[in-house]
């Protein structure tokens, strides 16, 4: 779209050069210009800016109205959605068994009050370097673990979160909370985990991705990953706290629980979703163009995919 000082200018030098005796054609191709756009932008006393802009449309039938307009706000606004991208919003409702507006659509109604500023509370992604690639497709084969420190009850106090998640699922394997930063606390740690999730039996080894921290370089802790079978992965780029909240929803996840995907109840979850959107588009098709959304769930998950190398 041209703005009007460059019409202006492109119509002076068009005609300058006409009237010099250069050929119109010629002269507009010169500016990557037709002819008959020339003539459009002439065919007045001044040139005037595009109209594509201020030409009244007719609202599309499938708008909401005011009243539900209002009410999409006020959703977006709630104390437990403020922080929530309208992606997970969309997913919570389905989830209680209600639908009010698409994902677009809750982005449009924020986009009209000044909220589509990032809405949680993380920092915006970052290109890290290229670190090793593991593909997961089932749960207990690709563990990610982490050392968080956590405040204490005084200044300079801190305690020491160890925190271990299954990448495929996202739920979190385990977690303690130690006084000290140790290797003989990893390697109680993970084999605490290890037990509990009954891995002696799996034929595949488990592979567990962390970061190079004192602790994972520890003599004693990669005794007992060898001892129990664990491959270890390392060159993680440094990450201070993965998320310890078995309830949170992740994207890749379809917004569905880590709890849920590990423990193979997801599709039914999924499967709610699907009939709560299409009994809305059945009492109300018209606000749908075409099929209801992709409630479905990858096959697998990749940890740090080759084609990260390339940021």
């Amino acid at each position: 779209m041209t703005s009007l000082p460059d019409r202006q200018h492109a119509v002076a030098l068009i005609t300058e050069a006409n009237h010099s005796g250069a050929r119109l054609a010629k002269a507009c191709a010169l500016l990557n210009l037709s002819v008959r756009t020339y003539q459009r932008w002439t065919a007045d006393e001044a040139v005037r800016e595009d109209q594509r802009p201020v030409v009244p449309r007719p609202a599309p039938t499938n708008k909401l109205n005011d009243e539900e307009r209002r009410a999409a706000a006020s959703l977006c606004d709630q104390l437990e959605y403020r922080s929530c991208p309208p992606v997970f919003i969309v997913a919570d409702q389905l989830d209680k068994g209600r639908y009010l507006a698409s994902e677009s659509t809750l982005y449009r109604v924020l986009r009209e009050h000044n909220q589509i500023h990032r809405r949680g509370r993380q920092k915006a992604p970052e290109c890290k370097r290229p670190a090793t690639s593991h593909k997961a497709s089932e749960p207990n084969c690709l563990w990610s673990w982490d050392i968080s420190w956590l405040p204490g009850p005084a200044r300079g106090i801190w305690y020491y979160l160890y925190l271990a998640m299954d990448v495929y699922s996202r739920k979190i394997v385990g977690h303690e909370v130690y006084e000290r930063e140790t290797g003989e606390l990893a390697r109680e740690f993970i084999e605490k985990a290890f037990w509990r999730e009954h891995l002696a039996s799996k034929e595949k080894p488990l592979v567990l991705h962390s970061d190079n921290g004192n602790p994972i370089k520890a003599a004693t802790f990669l005794e007992k990953l060898y001892d129990l079978g664990i491959t270890l992965s390392n060159s993680r780029p440094r990450v201070s706290s993965d998320n310890a909240c078995t309830e949170h929803r992740y994207s890749v996840l379809n917004y569905v629980t880590p709890e849920q995907h590990h423990n193979g109840e997801a599709q039914e979850v999924l499967a709610w979703r699907k009939l709560v959107l299409e009994t809305a588009k059945a009492k109300n098709p018209r606000r749908w163009s075409g099929d209801t959304r992709n409630v479905s769930l990858p096959e697998s998950v990749t940890l740090n995919p080759d084609k990260a190398a390339n940021c």
